[in-house]
């Protein structure tokens, strides 16, 4: 009878967080997503003491060339991230302009941009600005925990497509590398100048 009782109640558990992690996955849009994984990323900062710039806007003239979640700079490397609201399967070639996205909420086929390809591009842009070797540059596109990335061999050694529960393990991986640090005030200079190019931005 207490076996009976106690299943009764897991069962209950169990609908009960199905119900929820149904709805929470049909609202996550990417506002929503964005808010995650900004709440992830000042953790992961504030834990290893290391300085982050949020939401980083540049522009040619009036265009918009290039947008980043967040970048954090770490002692060896600086992580360049860029957050997705996929919720489903993504397809494709590696080397295709764009991929497949079969999204699961809304049960159709999209068109998106080759994330790897823009990864490329954010690490060229700041290495540029920053005028560093983009060898100390790491791109991550972030996707939900859902998202199942099915493109083989489409990341390389410094730009990923990584699960949202999978951004701090790629992180320590690359700070534990056996490779030189930066000084302090190499970091702060590289923080200070990313800075200003976005407010730069904000004030137009």
């Amino acid at each position: 009878m207490i076996g009976l009782i106690i299943l009764s109640i897991l069962f209950i558990f169990c609908v009960i967080f199905l119900i929820l992690y149904i709805t929470f996955v049909k609202g996550l849009n990417q506002e929503k997503f964005d808010q995650i994984c900004d709440k992830k990323i000042a953790r992961i900062s504030t834990k290893n003491n290391l300085a982050f710039l949020s939401d980083l806007h540049l522009y040619n003239f009036s265009e918009e060339r290039l947008k980043i979640h967040s970048v954090i700079f770490g002692k060896k490397f600086s992580y360049l991230i860029t957050n997705y609201s996929l919720i489903g399967n993504v397809e494709g070639i590696k080397y295709d302009n764009s991929w497949i996205f079969y999204n699961r909420k809304t049960k159709s086929q999209e068109y998106i941009e080759n994330l790897i390809d823009l990864g490329k591009q954010n690490i060229r842009e700041i290495a540029g600005i920053l005028a560093i070797n983009t060898d100390f540059l790491v791109s991550i596109a972030v996707v939900p925990n859902e998202c199942d990335f099915k493109i083989k061999e489409a990341e390389e050694k410094q730009n990923f497509v990584k699960n949202y529960s999978k951004l701090n393990h790629l992180i320590n991986e690359f700070e534990y590398k056996n490779v030189g640090s930066f000084k302090p005030e190499q970091i702060d200079e590289k923080f200070k100048l990313l800075k200003k190019k976005n407010d730069e931005r904000k004030s137009r």
